[in-house]
């Protein structure tokens, strides 16, 4: 992939924002320095600059937010910022790639080449347009160039083309009908590991999954050893009930850094759940291996993940261990409340909401900890919200009656969890 002949980042951008700067940090001195790095060809100093630049702005959203910076650094910054809706998932997505590959190349976890600085770099104008343009805290610019020219003009065709896709609400991916097709007509997607995974994940939660395994397939035979791609093929084959291919095949991801393993703990542990449900004959084993993922990757998260946290307390409960269930419950509860209160300013009279999963996580830690009148309020709240979120409620609803079952409440069955 050659490098355009672009104008300079520091010519084309808008004054008001190269002049964004801290105490130690200068926005315009980094991106002087990542056009430079991108004429010498060097990855390493790309992404370095890249990832260094979206760890400055996250820092800094969360700040005029007015929330704590985490002490999981950039990884747990852009998961806070999307939980408060701050980031939207889309772009999340694809901020969580260059944060990963800025580790990658920080720590030395694998050799990155340019098309991976590549990624990194387009990725990081996205970020910049989050922050300039559309984070709601922010200096609220109508566009980060100057003349109002599109960013993608300081993008390679074929990676504007690729973000494009990746971006687009109508899901318009690109055509193919299996890895051999992707291979000969979208080579492009395929020079580094970053796109494939976002666009894998995001065929994934569309429930397209033959599209999914096309991308996985061909993106893991050049990058066999991608933790990211890794954990997408055990959740698909998870989710398609290949159980025992699936647990074996995340059980065999080396813990690359904690987020990562973070990650596959959860997904790991989702297999070992499914596995709990289809061979009862085993289910008191697979439930144990289940809350052992889950509760590992809750303390990884140092107590921030609540999707970990909320299952860890659930496999605990039909364990018969409600003492190890009700403090993670509580943490759970208390944290997703603050959430909830910090989602709109303490003066405004505007509905205080969480998305749709920190609302049913908070009704389930409720229900865990027995206030039935709080968790009735919270799950009647979902189904009102988000009549559309189907599978997500009926998963719930599933979970919510296996709690009360595990309480000894099976009479509140129906009258907790309405629909």
């Amino acid at each position: 992939m050659s490098t355009p002949a672009v104008p300079r980042l520091i010519e084309a951008f808008d004054p008001r924002a190269t002049g964004f700067h801290t105490d130690s940090f200068s926005l315009v001195e980094d991106l002087d320095w990542l056009d430079r790095l991108r004429v010498l060809r060097a990855p390493v100093g790309v992404i370095l600059h890249s990832s260094r630049i979206l760890e400055v702005l996250t820092r800094e959203a969360l700040a005029l937010a007015g929330l704590s910076a985490p002490r999981d650094g950039l990884h747990e910054g852009l998961r806070l910022l999307r939980d408060y809706e701050l980031l939207s998932s889309k772009a999340y997505r694809l901020l969580d790639r260059l944060r990963d590959l800025g580790n990658k190349a920080r720590h030395v976890l694998r050799k990155v080449s340019f098309d991976d600085a590549e990624h990194g770099y387009a990725i990081l104008l996205r970020g910049l347009h989050w922050y300039f343009c559309t984070f709601p805290k922010g200096p609220g610019l109508k566009c980060l160039s100057v003349h109002n020219q599109p960013l993608d003009a300081l993008l390679p065709t074929s990676l504007a083309s690729l973000l494009a896709v990746l971006e687009s609400a109508d899901g318009n991916e690109p055509g193919f009908r299996d890895a051999r097709e992707l291979e000969q007509h979208h080579r492009q997607l395929l020079l580094s590991p970053v796109f494939p995974a976002v666009l894998a994940e995001r065929l994934l939660d569309g429930r397209r999954a033959d599209q999914a395994q096309a991308v996985l397939t061909a993106a893991l035979g050049r990058f066999p050893d991608d933790v990211r791609l890794r954990q997408l093929q055990g959740l698909l084959w998870s989710r398609a009930g290949r159980l025992e291919e699936a647990c074996a095949w995340l059980e065999a991801i080396e813990a690359a850094d904690s987020a990562a393993d973070e990650e596959t703990q959860g997904i790991l542990a989702g297999a070992y759940k499914r596995r709990a449900d289809a061979e009862p004959e085993k289910r008191a084993e697979w439930l144990k291996a289940c809350h052992a993922k889950y509760e590992r990757g809750w303390r990884e998260s140092q107590g921030s993940n609540t999707y970990l946290g909320i299952n860890a307390a659930a496999m605990a409960l039909w364990l018969g261990l409600p003492g190890q269930a009700t403090p993670t419950a509580t943490s759970i509860r208390d944290l997703l409340e603050a959430r909830r209160l910090g989602l709109a300013p303490a003066d405004s009279e505007a509905p205080r909401w969480l998305n749709c999963w920190d609302q049913l996580t908070l009704a389930e830690a409720q229900l865990l900890l027995q206030e039935w009148d709080a968790a009735r309020q919270r799950y009647r709240e979902a189904v009102e919200r988000f009549p559309t979120q189907i599978e997500a409620l009926e998963v719930a609803r599933k979970q919510a009656n296996k709690d009360l079952e595990a309480l000894g409440r099976a009479d509140l069955i129906g009258s907790i969890f309405p629909g």
